[in-house]
């Protein structure tokens, strides 16, 4: 082994273990914590336990977002047990995969230079600012939709990363997937497959490979179609709006600011077109870019 080839391995053993480490340490210190343990966290508890017992969101009892992570956790709970230990346990993995999988993404666009620092930011952001009613879930989060969506928006942009690199193809399937799984963990995380979507389109279309930008389109679209197609299996066509704002949840005082309504969707929609409009014009401008510019994209994407 090169020397050069040794230091970027102590440079990537030392990254992942300062961030996964930095994790972990969360993790520990912020188990077994909650607060109205009757509150949501005791009602997410209690959704994952009735489905290891065999039940079903939308056929048995009603939740207020797509079913993919409570599925995920009732799966769990059905093999390894609904004490509350055991779903912190698979709660925290959770978590841990999902700060893994942010820090290889986040490494791989901005490079090994910055990367520690910016994953050390925002993984510090980001505990420092998660709720403290408390949860099931590190980063004090008490619905498991969030991370598993997120997971699922991450796996678009490395995706995205394929495409701009050397395997358009299992870039665009997986981009696809991706798309599904969002549809299927949380309703307010579409948009930011949009734009993952919408910028490996760009990428393709400024590298004079627009069949390519077509074929990715298409396959996200058809993902996402795939997803909502699952949905409506399990609540129902005519159900499909009223799963969009929670069943109503979102109409209670003092949630419409939070939950997924009709407003915010739309809303968030303006907020991509416009960083759209704006990632288009940028492109169109520069003309003919780097490779590169594709990752910049989907770390545009990413934050």
């Amino acid at each position: 082994m090169s020397d050069s080839t040794k230091s970027r391995w102590i440079a990537s053993w030392v990254f992942y273990g300062l961030v996964l480490g930095l994790a972990l340490l969360h993790v520990v210190t912020a188990w077994g914590y909650t607060t109205v343990f009757w509150g949501d966290a005791g009602q997410v508890l209690h959704q994952i336990e009735r489905i290891a017992a065999g039940e079903l969101p939308y056929r048995d009892f009603v939740i207020t977002s797509p079913p993919l992570a409570h599925l995920l956790l009732g799966g769990w709970a059905r093999v390894f047990g609904s004490d509350v230990a055991q779903i912190w346990l698979a709660t925290s993995l959770l978590f841990l995969l999902l700060t893994g999988f942010w820090a290889a993404q986040l490494r791989a666009l901005v490079g090994a230079r910055w990367a520690l620092a910016s994953a050390l930011v925002g993984l510090l952001l980001a505990i420092g600012a998660a709720p403290m009613r408390g949860s099931p879930l590190s980063l004090a989060a008490y619905n498991p939709a969030t991370p598993v969506a997120f997971l699922a928006l991450l796996a678009s942009v490395r995706a995205a990363r394929a495409i701009t690199g050397t395997r358009p193809i299992a870039g665009g399937l997986a981009l696809a997937a991706s798309a599904c799984a969002c549809a299927l963990a949380k309703q307010d995380i579409l948009p930011g497959v949009a734009w993952v979507t919408f910028c490996a389109m760009v990428w393709a279309w400024q590298h004079g490979r627009p069949r390519l930008a077509l074929g990715v389109g298409s396959l996200s679209l058809g993902g996402l179609a795939t997803g909502i197609a699952i949905l409506a299996g399990m609540v129902g066509w005519s159900a499909l709006g009223d799963l969009l704002g929670g069943f109503g949840v979102g109409t209670e005082p003092g949630m419409a600011a939070s939950m997924p309504t009709w407003q915010i969707l739309v809303l968030e929609v303006g907020m991509v077109a416009g960083a759209a409009a704006l990632g288009a014009f940028g492109a169109v401008r520069v003309g003919a870019v780097e490779r590169a510019a594709g990752n910049r994209f989907a770390y545009g994407a990413a934050l």
